[in-house]
């Protein structure tokens, strides 16, 4: 089975990803409260922006490309359309990747919970906001 990956659609999703992170973790939204929570200043934060935002992008690639493929499996197995293939997958990847792992990581590192939802609630709108850029012009 060949999968023809519509390369756009994963460098616009990653892109989508960083919009809402950038929005999530904002001072107007949960920023303040977030930072407060792992114990950096906004200056700390400055300082490693750039950097962060870079490796950031790199996974954002990453995490779309997969995406990009489970959708087409999700699409070819189901016979769904493509966007309800593409929220179903994001959704099932976070529910079964994402929550598991940081509810674990964070109750060994003992992190209030305040902080796993902040993160988990990132990373589900991250995962539809790139299913959505897959879904509406990744076929």
């Amino acid at each position: 089975m060949d999968i023809s990956v519509n390369y756009l659609a994963v460098f616009l999703s990653a892109v989508a990803s960083l919009a809402v992170g950038s929005i999530w973790y904002s001072d107007s939204f949960l920023g303040q409260s977030w930072r407060k929570l792992v114990g950096i200043t906004k200056g700390d934060y400055k300082k490693t922006m750039v950097s962060s935002n870079i490796k950031a992008f790199a996974m954002a690639l990453l995490t779309a490309f997969i995406l990009f493929h489970v959708t087409f499996l999700s699409n070819q197995h189901f016979n769904n359309d493509w966007l309800s293939s593409a929220l179903s997958s994001a959704f099932m990847m976070w529910m079964g990747f994402i929550v598991p792992s940081h509810i674990t990581h964070d109750a060994f590192e003992q992190r209030p919970f305040n902080l796993t939802a902040i993160s988990l609630g990132h990373h589900l709108l991250e995962f539809l906001a790139m299913a959505l850029v897959i879904g509406l012009i990744g076929k």
